[in-house]
């Protein structure tokens, strides 16, 4: 509908404050460090209209416990969101970020 504006979800701070986040907070197991990995993977979630983050998954991880840390940061972003907006109103709005490790 032409007429409604779309906002996506933003992180408080903007995107530069959201990967200075993770590269503070992101611990990379000791399997990974073994297997000498690096990379991006990313991830995927739902920013709920009250900023809260759910379904909280990861796509093409590597593994090497990689995954579970991922998650473990972004869980770590509790009220940190700023939720996306439709047509006036806040909504609930998947995204997908990466994190580079």
């Amino acid at each position: 509908d032409a007429g409604f504006a779309e906002t996506t979800p933003t992180y408080r701070g903007g995107e530069e404050a959201l990967q200075n986040f993770i590269r503070a907070n992101l611990v990379v197991p000791a399997e990974a460090l073994k297997a000498g990995l690096s990379g991006t993977l990313y991830v995927q979630f739902t920013v709920e209209a009250n900023g809260c983050l759910t379904n909280i998954k990861v796509l093409r991880g590597p593994g090497y416990g990689l995954d579970e840390e991922a998650i473990r940061v972004l869980k770590l972003m509790r009220g940190q969101w700023m939720p996306g907006q439709r047509g006036g109103k806040t909504v609930a709005m998947q995204l997908t970020i990466p994190v580079h490790y």
